[in-house]
């Protein structure tokens, strides 16, 4: 399908250089789960890393000084973790539109496909998230929120989850529950400008809480770090690519490459990553759903 750009000629005039703010999610989740493993990988579709989870043992009381004690043995497991997933978006630009319609190619072609690209990645480990069972239910009005975040700190407590480092990720309905709770207030987000921090709510019960689109809306997740991985790679540059070079996307690396087909004179942009996702430890999550809402 052809691209469409806007050109002096169905204005009738000037093409102001100025344009609208884009409607783009903020990219909030990668931010708040395991990444460690993805400095194992090599960089290929396919590549797995496991992750190991520490051993657990309970103590035991001696009985007496005619009974032997008990040995234990520590049993670690593992948790494997694919970059099985090549997201990627790729556009091709005829000559005459490079010539007379492209004013400017990073922000007209480069940076609608960064923000597929990225959001795309997200995506994936946001099925994670929305592929979670759900065990505690808000009301349909939402007058019970604080409650059933409470719930919620309550089960990760029960389950000997660390307190540090907890997040409570909120689709845009649940967040508007809490903003109309009288406990919740807006704080002050000075400091550094990052997607997270744009996106946090507030901190409340132990929880980090901040919106997240990518969430099926009318549910949320209460959780640890360590809930979930998640591992990007941008690939290297191709030796046969024209152009090329790795790029940020609200802190998530892609990879950018350009080449020219000769046979239909016209170039073409590419920006992929490789990415894989994996529920870590589900036991560190908390599924809440809206009730009457689709979860």
């Amino acid at each position: 399908m052809a691209n469409t750009f806007f050109t002096d000629k169905e204005a009738q005039g000037r093409v102001a250089a100025t344009a609208l703010s884009v409607l783009a999610r903020q990219l909030v989740l990668p931010a708040t789960v395991y990444r460690s493993a993805e400095s194992d990988f090599s960089g290929r579709v396919g590549d797995t890393v496991t992750i190991r989870k520490p051993a657990s043992l309970s103590s035991r009381t001696y009985a007496s000084r005619t009974s032997a004690i008990v040995v234990d043995d520590l049993t670690e497991t593992g948790v494997p973790v694919s970059i099985d997933a090549n997201i990627y978006s790729a556009v091709e630009i005829t000559d005459e539109q490079m010539e007379f319609e492209v004013d400017n190619f990073s922000a007209q072609v480069v940076a609608p496909q960064l923000r597929a690209v990225a959001e795309g990645a997200e995506n994936l480990l946001a099925a994670d998230f929305n592929s979670l069972s759900g065990s505690i239910n808000i009301k349909a009005d939402g007058t019970d929120v604080i409650a059933q975040v409470i719930e919620a700190n309550k089960v990760l407590n029960q389950k000997n989850v660390p307190q540090g480092g907890r997040y409570l990720a909120v689709s845009p309905t649940v967040q508007a529950f809490l903003l109309n709770s009288e406990l919740v207030q807006r704080v002050d987000q000075s400091g550094t400008d990052t997607a997270l921090r744009q996106a946090t709510i507030t901190r409340l019960f132990g929880f980090d809480i901040f919106v997240s689109n990518a969430l099926t809306d009318g549910s949320a997740v209460a959780y640890s770090k360590d809930a979930f991985a998640f591992c990007m790679k941008a690939p290297r540059v191709p030796v046969g690519a024209v152009a090329g070079s790795s790029m940020s996307y609200q802190g998530l690396s892609l990879r950018w490459m350009a080449d020219y087909q000769s046979d239909y004179l016209q170039d073409r942009s590419i920006v992929s990553v490789l990415c894989g996702s994996t529920v870590l430890d589900a036991n560190r999550a908390v599924k809440i759903n809206t009730t009457g809402l689709s979860s």
